[in-house]
């Protein structure tokens, strides 16, 4: 009985160390952030295949006043209601990245779409990221209480972070 309670430690032992040295060396960092969760992200994924999927992530990128870029993080847009929490008056970097993979040939693909997003303190966002056949898209909509009506809130580049 001893033999195999020394077994099983040492087995989640070097699972758990594996585990450490794969996260240690991976480069994408997982954002996270202590903001209150202002941001709601929907997503819609039909590659138009069954042979291939479509992977939606989210790097988030923080901007100072001179518009320099901070890698912050990403996330994997896994489930159909991602909770986000931005800073709010603030300029963020949201750089939407669509990946396409085919089974079969071995390909992948990808595309992204970058938004500048500046939350205002007491509002929310609703996000929807879309890639359906080949086509992607990004709507962003504003709204101070559930209640209130919904304002599309338009895209914009980084070269437009100063306005």
């Amino acid at each position: 009985m001893q033999h195999s309670l020394d077994m099983k430690v040492t087995l989640t032992t070097i699972v758990l160390l594996g585990l450490a040295i794969l996260t240690g060396c991976s480069s994408t960092k997982i954002y996270t952030s202590s903001q209150s969760k202002n941001v709601f992200i929907t997503t819609t994924k039909n590659s138009g295949s069954t042979f291939s999927s479509i992977e939606i992530l989210l790097d988030v990128y923080d901007i100072n006043r001179a518009c320099e870029i901070k890698y912050l993080g990403s996330i994997a847009l896994t489930d159909n209601n991602t909770k986000v929490g931005l800073p709010v008056n603030k300029n963020s970097l949201l750089s939407f990245r669509f990946e396409g993979s085919s089974f079969l040939g071995g390909s992948s693909s990808s595309a992204s779409l970058d938004t500048l997003l500046k939350p205002r303190k007491g509002y929310q966002y609703d996000i929807h990221a879309r890639y359906v056949n080949g086509i992607y898209n990004v709507d962003i909509h504003e709204f101070y209480n559930k209640r209130s009506k919904k304002r599309q809130v338009d895209t914009r580049e980084l070269h437009e972070c100063k306005s």
